[in-house]
C-alpha cells in the first residue's frame, strides 16, 4: 500500500558493464480489480551501476486515490533495456492510512497585549517537509470567533498564526485549539489555551547614538547530564543595522567558583563538562552582554544540579549518529528504502520508524542529486554542543545538539567539466528519544522552535513577523518558470527576462557578487529571529551588495514602501519588508526590482522567494550563491545552508513555486 499519490520509487541500477544506468518504472492496473485506467512509464535519472535509481510519480499525473495498480522496473544501460522486466509488484493508493502528524505541543499565545495577537505551537510531521497548522478560535462561551486559521510551516518549526484585526475585544477573554495537517490527513487538536487581552499602548526609546545592551530577560537554565543548556531572550540596545551583541555567559558553583565561560552572538549557551558529582554542586548562569558602544549589566539564572541520564549521553548519540549515517546512504543511492539501511546498522531497531517516515524525502533527494548527470558524496553529519536532558516525568530524554551537515555535489559528472559543490547545513536541532540504555529515536525539531520565548508584548509580532501575513498581493508578478539549467552569464541584459520598468534600468547599483559572498561568508552567523531567512537576504543585499535602506526609521513599520532595519529605534526596531518574505517581495516589486528571471536566466545574486504549497503564501527566500554548470545553489537561514541545491528544496517540495529576482534600488 502506498499512501501518496505521488510516492517515490526506488530499485537497484545493476548492469553486467561497470557503466551508469537508470531505471524505467511502468505502472498500470492491476488487472485482478481494474478499477482505474492509469498507466505510467518512467525514466530515472542514470546512477553508477550497483546504486539506487529513485523515480518521483510527477505531480501532473498523481495516483488516483483508492485504486489498485501494479509497478515492474528494468534497467537501461544508455543501449539497451534488459530483456527481462523485474516481477509485477501490486499495490493500493489510500491516501487516508498516511501517518498523521504529531499533536501540536509546547502551544504559546503572544502579543496578547496587542489587538492582533500570536496563536503558536510546534509541529512536527517526520518526512512530510511543508505542514499546514489549523487554529479555532472562541470566546469565553465557546462560540467560534472568526473563521479557521491556517499557515504553512516547515515540520520541525513553530507554527504561528496572526488573528485578524477587528476580531476581539479589549479585556475579553478567549480561548484556542490547534492542529497539524500534512496531505489532508490531520493530527487531533490540542487542549484549548486560554488568553485575556490586555491591550496596552506600545511605548519605545530612540535615541541617535549607540547604548550599551540592556541585561538580557526570560533567562533560564536546564540541567543536562554533566551540565547544562542555558537560553536568554535578546538585550535591548539603540545602534545601527550591523551593530551584534556578543554574550558571555559564565557557569558558577555554589562556592562560588567558576565552573566554565562560553562566548556566543547566539541566545543559547550549552555547557556539558561540568563536575560530574552532581548530588552536591549547584550551578547559576550569569550572562553579560557587550557592543560597540559598551558593556551591559549582567543577569544571573536560578541554580540548576546537573542530573543523571539512563545509559549516558553516549548512548543517545550513537544512535543518532547512525540515524544520520543512514541517511546519507539513501541519499546516495546505497539503500533502497528505510529498512535496508536498517538492516545495515547496530543501532537499526533505534531509528527505523523515524527513517521510515523520513524515506519518502530522502528518495527525493536521491533523484535531485543524480539528475543531469549529477552526482554526490555520502552526506556526513558533525555534532558539537551536545547536552542530554531528561523529561520530567522520566520517560524520554531530549538531545540539543547542533548539528552540521556536509556534501558534495558534482555537476557533469561524467565529463571534464564536472564541477563539486560543498554543500553545508548547521541547525541547532532536540531529538526526543525514549529512556532506556537502548533508546529509540521518536523525533526531530529545531532548538529554536522549541526554546523561543512568546512575549506577550507587541515585540512578538516582529520577532515573528516572517511567519504571518505572507500572502501574495493580487498585482504581484506570476511565479518564474522551472525551464532549465542557467546559460546567464551575469549581464544586465534583459531581452529574456522580465523587464518591470524603465525607471528600474536607470536606478541605484547593486552587487550581486558582493551580496553572494557576504551571504556565503555569513551563511552560519547566528539568527536575529526565530524564522530568519528574510532578514538574512536583507542583510545580504545591503552590507554585500552595498544597497541603501529606504526610510529614515520614523514610517510605519507595516509599510511596504520603505526597507529598514535600526535596533531599538522608537517601537519597532524593522520594517516587515526587512524580516516578512512577503512583504519583501511586494517591496521588491515595487521599489527594488531590475527583472523577473527563470531558472534557465537567473545568476549568482539574485532572490529567490518561495511558495511551498502553492498556497498563496510567501514562505521562504534565499539568495543565488552559486552557478555551477547551469545548477543553481543558494545560502540561506532557517536551517541554515551554504549552497543548498535548488533542485533539492524544488524535489523535496513538488509544488513549490517560485520568484527569482534581480534586485536594483529605484530610490537613488
Amino acid at each position: 500500500m502506498v499512501t501518496s499519490r505521488t510516492p517515490a520509487l526506488s530499485s537497484w541500477g545493476n548492469d553486467a558493464d561497470p557503466q551508469r544506468v537508470r531505471i524505467q518504472y511502468a505502472i498500470e492496473p492491476d488487472p485482478a480489480y481494474n478499477d482505474t485506467t492509469y498507466t505510467l512509464t518512467a525514466d530515472t535519472p542514470y546512477v553508477e551501476t550497483g546504486e539506487v535509481a529513485a523515480l518521483a510519480v510527477p505531480q501532473e499525473t498523481p495516483l488516483v486515490d483508492g485504486t489498485h495498480l501494479r509497478v515492474r522496473a528494468r534497467t537501461y544501460d544508455g543501449t539497451d533495456y534488459s530483456t527481462a522486466w523485474s516481477a509485477w509488484q501490486t499495490f493500493t493508493v489510500d491516501t487516508s492510512k498516511a501517518p498523521a502528524p504529531e499533536v501540536p505541543t509546547d502551544l504559546a499565545t503572544g502579543a496578547v497585549q496587542t489587538t492582533t495577537p500570536l496563536l503558536t505551537g510546534v509541529v512536527t510531521a517526520a518526512g512530510e517537509g511543508a505542514v499546514t497548522a489549523e487554529y479555532q478560535l472562541y470566546d469565553a462561551s465557546g462560540n467560534a470567533v472568526g473563521e479557521t486559521l491556517t499557515v504553512g510551516v516547515q515540520d520541525g518549526d513553530r507554527a504561528v498564526a496572526k488573528v485578524p484585526d477587528g476580531l476581539l475585544t479589549d479585556g475579553a477573554t478567549y480561548r484556542w485549539k490547534m492542529r497539524a495537517c500534512a496531505d489532508n490527513v490531520c493530527s487531533a487538536n490540542t487542549q484549548l489555551q486560554t488568553f485575556t487581552l490586555d491591550v496596552a499602548e506600545e511605548t519605545g526609546t530612540s535615541g541617535t547614538t549607540g547604548t550599551a545592551p540592556e541585561a538580557v530577560t526570560n533567562l533560564k537554565a536546564v540541567a543536562g547530564e554533566h551540565g547544562a543548556l542555558v537560553t536568554w531572550s535578546p538585550a535591548e540596545f539603540i545602534g545601527d543595522a550591523d551593530d551584534v551583541v556578543t554574550y558571555t555567559v559564565t557557569a558558577v558553583a555554589s562556592d562560588g567558583t567558576t565552573a566554565g565561560t562560553v562566548t556566543t552572538t547566539g541566545l543559547s549557551a550549552v555547557f556539558n563538562e561540568l563536575n560530574a558529582d552532581a548530588g552536591d554542586i549547584t550551578y547559576s548562569f550569569k550572562v553579560t552582554g557587550k557592543n560597540d558602544y559598551g558593556t551591559g549589566p549582567a543577569a544571573t539564572s536560578g541554580g540548576i544540579v546537573p542530573a543523571a541520564v539512563t545509559g549516558g549521553t553516549e548512548a543517545h548519540q550513537r544512535a543518532l549518529e547512525a540515524y544520520h549515517y543512514a541517511r546519507g546512504g539513501m541519499v546516495t543511492g546505497s539503500y533502497v528504502d528505510a529498512w535496508d539501511a536498517a538492516a545495515g546498522s547496530a543501532y537499526g531497531a533505534q531509528f527505523v520508524d523515524l527513517l521510515a517516515r523520513d524515506q519518502e524525502s530522502l528518495l527525493r533527494e536521491r533523484i535531485a542529486v543524480s539528475e543531469d548527470d549529477t552526482d554526490n558524496s555520502w552526506p556526513e553529519a558533525s555534532f558539537s554542543d551536545v547536552l542530554a536532558i531528561p523529561s520530567a516525568d522520566g520517560k524520554t530524554v531530549t538531545l540539543r545538539a547542533t548539528v552540521t551537515t556536509t556534501n558534495v555535489i558534482v555537476t557533469d559528472a561524467s565529463t571534464g567539466t564536472a564541477d563539486p559543490t560543498d554543500e553545508t547545513g548547521k541547525t541547532e536541532m532536540r531529538y526526543t528519544f525514549t529512556a532506556g540504555a537502548a533508546p529509540v529515536l521518536l523525533s526531530a525539531v529545531t532548538a529554536a522552535a522549541k526554546e523561543v520565548v512568546v512575549r506577550p508584548t507587541g515585540a512578538a509580532l516582529d520577532d515573528f513577523a516572517n511567519a504571518v501575513d505572507g500572502e501574495l498581493m493580487a498585482d504581484g508578478l506570476a511565479p518564474s518558470e522551472f525551464d532549465g539549467d542557467s546559460t546567464d552569464d551575469g549581464s544586465e541584459t534583459t531581452s529574456t527576462a522580465t523587464t518591470v520598468s524603465f525607471d528600474a534600468q536607470q536606478a541605484g547599483t547593486y552587487l550581486r557578487t558582493g551580496a553572494a559572498t557576504w551571504a556565503v561568508t555569513h551563511w552560519d552567523s547566528p539568527s536575529f529571529y526565530d524564522q530568519d531567512c528574510t532578514n538574512f537576504v536583507s542583510r545580504a543585499i545591503h552590507h554585500g551588495g552595498d544597497v541603501r535602506m529606504k526610510g529614515s526609521g520614523d514610517e510605519n513599520h507595516k509599510s511596504k514602501d520603505y526597507w529598514w532595519r535600526k535596533p531599538s529605534n522608537w517601537i519597532h526596531e524593522e520594517t516587515w519588508t526587512w524580516i516578512n518574505a512577503g512583504y519583501f517581495k511586494t517591496f521588491m516589486e515595487r521599489h527594488m526590482l531590475h527583472s523577473k528571471r527563470n531558472t534557465s536566466n537567473a545568476f549568482t545574486g539574485d532572490i529567490i522567494f518561495y511558495d511551498w504549497k502553492n498556497d498563496g503564501k510567501v514562505d521562504h527566500a534565499s539568495i543565488i550563491t552559486k552557478i555551477s554548470n547551469g545548477k543553481i545553489y543558494v545560502t540561506q537561514h532557517n536551517k541554515n545552508y551554504k549552497y543548498r541545491s535548488l533542485a533539492a528544496q524544488k524535489s523535496a517540495e513538488p509544488k513549490t513555486k517560485i520568484w527569482i529576482y534581480r534586485p536594483k534600488p529605484k530610490w537613488y
